[in-house]
C-alpha cells in the first residue's frame, strides 16, 4: 500500500469530535430525515454531504429502510420468543434425562414445530431484508 492511501485511509477513520446544533421546525426535521433514509444514509451523514459536500461514508448507510423497521422489531422479538421456547425444552429435556423419567421429555413434535416457527420468521426477515437490498 503507498504512502498516500495509508495517509487517506486514516483521515478517513478520524473520529468526529466537533459537534454542530442548529435549531429546525419538526417539518424542517423530518425533511432532512425523509431525504436521507430515501438515500439510504443517516441523517448525519446527509447533512454532512450536502454541507460539505462529502462522500458519503459505507458505514453510514442504513441496513433497513425506516418503514420496515418497527415491523422487523416485531419479527426479532417473535425470534426471541422461540429461542426461549427451545431453550425451555432443551432444559426440560436434559433434566428429564438427568433423574431417568423419560417420559417428562418434551415431545418431538413440540421441538419440530418451535423450530418451524422459527424457519418461518427467519424467512420473513429474510425477505425484508432482501427486498431492500434490491431497491438500493
Amino acid at each position: 500500500m503507498s504512502e498516500n492511501r495509508k495517509r487517506d485511509w486514516k483521515t478517513a477513520k478520524r473520529k468526529r469530535s466537533a459537534s454542530l446544533s442548529i435549531r429546525l421546525t419538526p417539518e424542517e426535521r423530518a425533511q432532512l430525515d425523509e431525504d436521507a433514509a430515501r438515500l439510504g444514509i443517516t441523517t448525519g451523514a446527509y447533512v454532512r454531504q450536502v454541507l460539505l459536500d462529502a462522500p458519503v461514508p459505507k458505514q453510514s448507510r442504513r441496513l433497513v429502510a425506516n418503514d420496515n423497521i418497527a415491523i422487523l422489531g416485531k419479527y426479532i422479538g417473535e425470534l426471541g420468543k422461540i429461542g426461549s421456547n427451545l431453550n425451555q425444552l432443551a432444559h426440560a429435556a436434559n433434566y428429564a434425562k438427568a433423574i431417568g423419567h423419560f417420559a417428562a421429555m418434551p415431545s418431538a413434535e413440540l421441538v419440530i414445530a418451535t423450530c418451524e416457527d422459527a424457519r418461518a420468521w427467519v424467512q420473513k426477515l429474510y425477505k425484508i431484508l432482501h427486498q431492500h437490498k434490491t431497491q438500493t
